[in-house]
Parts: structure tokens; C-alpha cells; sequence
């Protein structure tokens, strides 16, 4: 094995990189068998100068998606849905007239991102919400964000391509409900977030962050100063991305992941089999399956990851690919540098290409 104390000031390298690029505060973790190493940099609030604490909680982004397609699959496991199940099965009627095709839309199109239905993201009426601060505590319904997404047109027919759009996973938490008569917050909590004692980990209802934490920082080019979006309604992401995490809960996610922990055999298998991404800003070589991805590493074979994004908050994950060794970054303040992307992934290739 790899020298601990090679890869703990390799790691305190990389972290400190990601500061210097123009991230506010940075913290991550490694987690093998033997235990575990950590480092951050920079602040957790720029007033104070007070280090982000190691088990702060931050926003996980799209993260949340991995979680939905775990419980997701726990009920296809079950033989309560299928994943050739097509959308008007579970939703009939909310695609009629809208230019879709809900028999050719399957569930499992939601979950691997080849459904053809557009972000609700690129909408001028959601974006106009978002234009300022005070738009981020703006409550949405899923059916406002479904209203979004169904007023464009079709990106591509159902299957033929791969491109990620939010409102896939917003449709799975509504099939989620649809077919237990409970939330997909609800089941998230008793099928992954219980089992696996995720204490720090929440499907968060409220804008308020839980403590600690730091301070959720977002780069506006206009003014060129980080602006305070800590708070925030956690509505506009939904199923899609608007979960709450700690370093210690993400580790044991991913491994759990990685393990096969959490899913039967066939639906590890479902889950890791993968369609080519075309996105690199995406997953750089990679490609996805159902709720997660899988990207190169430089010294031969794959990791499994999916990372988050919203304002404030950049999350970075990997898992190798027998689940021993976890990655996880937290970074707030990402927005000044395109770098933050670039170095994130580095970390990871080279902490899993070290424990190799």
C-alpha cells in the first residue's frame, strides 16, 4: 500500500491547488479498509477565516440522482416496477400534448439519461426566477418544474442518444410516489440513508443548512465578489439534486456502492451497464448507467461516480471499481474557475491510481 504520509501531503497538495485556483474552502476524504486520510484549505466563511470543518455539511447537487436510482431499483427488485415500464404507465396523461411519446419513454430512459426530454434548467421562465439572489428561495413543485421541461421540444427520439437533463430524476421521484404511495424523500430515508447509517445525511425540506457547515459562496462575474447562497429552497432540485451530506455518510455510500451493498445482482449489473457519454463535461471518457457513472483512470480500469453541483456547493465522489477505496471533495466557492472541474478529477485519479 501506498505511504500514508505520501498521501496525505499529496492530498494536502491537491486541495490547497484548488484554493489557490479560486475555491473558498475545500475539505475531502479517502477511505480504504486500513482507515482513513483527510485535508482542506481555504475558509469556511471569508469574514471569520475559520477552516471548514471536516464534518460540515454541504449540498450534495445532483449526487441525490445515485440515491433515487438505488431506491429506484430496490423496487424493480421487487417486481413493483420495471424498467421497460413506460411513462404513461405510472404518469398517465402528464406528457399528452406536449409533443412526447409516453409509450416510447421507459423508466429506464429516466434513469440513464437517454429519454430525450428537455432540462427544465434551459427554460427562459425558470431562469428568470434564478436571476437574481433572492430567487434561489422561490418554492417549485414538481409539476412547475415539469411544466418547464414539457414547453420545449424534444432534444432527440427516446434511446437513439445520451444527454443529461434534470428532469429525468424529477419524473422518477414522481413515479417513486406514484408507486408506493410514499415520497421519494421518504423511501430515500428507509432504503439507503437508514440501512446504512447516514446520520448527517437529509432529503432537506427547509432552505436552512444543518450545522455545521460553511458558507455556501457563489461567484458573480458582475460584480466580481462571491455572493452568500447558503440559503436556499431546496424545491427547484428535488429527486434531481437537492440532498445534504457529510464527507463520513458519502464514504459510506460510495463504498456501499461500490460493494453492491445496497442492490441485489441483477440490479448491480442493470445499474453498471452503461451507454458512451458525449459530454466531457460530464464524465471525461466515461459513460453512464443508471445513477451513475464511470470514468477512466490514467493507470488502467474505472471508477464509479457521480457527482453534484448547485450554487455554493461542488461535490466530487469516486468509488474504485472493487469498492475499497472512496474519494470525497467538498469544495464551496466554485464558480470563479473553470480549473475547479479539472482539478477535482485529478484527485481522484491519482488518490485511486496511488491505493492501486
Amino acid at each position: 500500500m501506498t505511504d500514508v504520509g505520501y498521501l496525505q501531503s499529496m492530498l494536502q497538495c491537491d486541495v490547497d491547488a484548488m484554493v489557490a485556483d479560486g475555491a473558498v474552502g475545500v475539505i475531502a476524504q479517502v477511505c480504504t479498509d486500513d482507515g482513513e486520510i483527510r485535508a482542506r484549505s481555504g475558509v469556511a466563511d471569508t469574514a471569520t477565516g475559520a477552516p471548514v470543518p471536516f464534518d460540515a455539511h454541504f449540498r450534495i447537487g445532483s449526487n441525490t440522482k445515485t440515491f433515487v436510482a438505488v431506491a429506484m431499483l430496490q423496487l424493480i427488485a421487487e417486481a413493483r416496477l420495471q424498467l421497460d415500464d413506460p411513462l404513461r404507465r405510472w404518469l398517465p396523461g402528464l406528457l399528452e400534448g406536449a409533443g412526447y411519446d409516453a409509450e416510447a419513454i421507459r423508466v429506464r430512459h429516466l434513469l440513464q439519461h437517454t429519454s430525450g426530454i428537455s432540462d427544465y434548467l434551459l427554460d427562459e421562465r425558470f431562469q428568470a426566477v434564478f436571476a437574481d439572489v433572492d430567487g434561489l428561495l422561490h418554492h417549485f413543485t414538481a409539476d412547475d418544474l415539469v411544466g418547464y421541461a414539457l414547453a420545449r421540444p424534444a432534444v432527440f427520439k427516446p434511446g437513439s442518444r445520451w444527454e443529461y437533463s434534470n428532469i429525468n430524476y424529477i419524473l422518477a421521484g414522481m413515479i417513486i410516489e406514484r408507486v408506493t404511495g410514499r415520497t421519494w424523500e421518504q423511501q430515500v430515508t428507509e432504503r439507503v440513508i437508514e440501512p446504512l447509517g447516514l446520520r448527517e445525511t437529509v432529503a432537506p425540506q427547509q432552505p436552512q443548512l444543518p450545522g455545521p457547515h460553511a458558507v455556501g459562496y457563489y461567484w458573480d462575474p458582475d460584480t466580481d465578489a462571491y455572493l452568500d447562497v447558503t440559503l436556499m429552497d431546496p424545491s427547484w432540485a428535488g429527486a434531481a439534486g437537492s440532498m445534504v451530506s457529510t464527507l463520513h455518510d458519502l464514504g459510506i455510500f460510495w463504498r456501499a456502492m461500490g460493494s453492491g451493498l445496497l442492490l441485489p445482482p441483477a440490479q448491480v449489473a442493470q445499474m453498471r451497464t452503461t451507454v458512451v457519454v458525449n459530454d466531457p463535461t460530464r464524465i471525461a471518457g466515461g459513460a453512464y448507467g443508471l445513477g451513475i457513472g464511470a470514468a477512466p483512470l490514467s493507470c488502467g480500469g474505472v471508477y464509479w461516480t457521480h457527482g453534484g453541483s448547485l450554487p455554493g456547493f461542488k461535490t466530487f465522489n469516486a468509488v474504485s471499481d472493487d469498492g475499497e477505496t472512496s474519494v470525497i471533495i467538498s469544495v464551496s466557492g466554485h464558480g470563479k474557475s473553470e480549473g475547479t472541474q479539472t482539478l477535482g478529477r485529478d484527485i481522484i485519479d491519482r488518490t485511486l491510481c496511488a491505493l492501486k
